[in-house]
């Protein structure tokens, strides 16, 4: 596990009795839980369920009315790994878990499909946010042109940057090279115009954002990258959908990781 993901583990992870506290109250006020299913394509679906036993850690196991979307139940074997995922009065959990069998029992005097999970011995934070932030799934190269009105032309520079996290309302972008110039443009408060090429969403053109520079770091030593806050202006909706889905399959693609390791990746 790599330094990222011991802190990202420290950061997400929620003790185990106040999890359990909050999932056995969601389950009592009629909460919906869902399960997060690595389907045949590797990519992550999600079906809502509910209970069909109240869960406890003292019992061991989570047992689940089987999910059917569309006349389909998900494709569920023993010792498969799976997400659950619920809210409880504002902060939402997830946690990984394991199958044990899929089976019927009677509930209500009807006979319904269960799958049966082995009781979580992790619960996570699923981002407390109010916008979802991701690591980009793969290297995402930009350009941050500082576009302050107040300044001269000489320094409305453009900078190569590394896009290091996105959402809906920001970036942190780390500038790659022209750290000395870096250092002395950058400052809170200025106007920049970002690149994305978010191509992998259906962009084929990089399309630019306008923000504000609202944390600068860095950059005072040799080999000290400056590193860029930046909160978005308001954008059009149309660039707003498309950064939606990539923030969304971004966190669909952590969340895959994590439900194939069985970890916190």
């Amino acid at each position: 596990m790599s330094s990222d993901d011991r802190r990202l583990k420290a950061h997400d992870k929620v003790d185990s009795a106040t999890a359990w506290r909050a999932l056995r109250s969601a389950d009592r006020r009629g909460a919906p839980i869902e399960l997060g299913v690595l389907e045949s394509d590797e990519q992550l679906s999600w079906w809502p369920t509910g209970f069909v036993e109240p869960p406890s850690p003292v019992v061991g196991e989570l047992r689940l009315k089987l999910p059917r979307r569309d006349g389909r139940a998900p494709e569920l074997g023993e010792d498969d790994h799976v997400l659950g995922f619920f809210q409880f009065e504002g902060a939402t959990y997830m946690f990984p878990a394991k199958v044990r069998v899929t089976t019927s029992q009677l509930l209500d005097d009807q006979e319904v499909e269960v799958v049966v999970l082995g009781a979580p011995a992790s619960f996570y934070h699923f981002q407390r946010r109010k916008h979802l932030r991701v690591r980009p799934t793969g290297r995402l190269d930009s350009t941050v042109a500082i576009v302050d009105e107040e300044l001269p032309a000489e320094e409305q520079r453009l900078f190569p940057a590394e896009v290091e996290d996105l959402s809906l309302g920001g970036t942190k972008v780390r500038i790659l090279r022209n750290r000395e110039a870096a250092f002395s443009a950058f400052r809170e408060g200025r106007k920049l115009a970002i690149t994305l090429p978010l191509i992998d969403v259906g962009d084929a053109v990089p399309f630019y954002l306008l923000g504000e520079a609202v944390r600068v770091t860095g950059g005072e030593e040799a080999g000290s990258p400056v590193r860029v806050g930046v909160k978005w202006d308001p954008m059009p909706e149309s660039d707003r959908d498309l950064l939606d889905k990539y923030v969304r399959r971004a966190e669909q693609e952590r969340l895959r990781r994590r439900a194939q390791f069985g970890s916190s990746r």
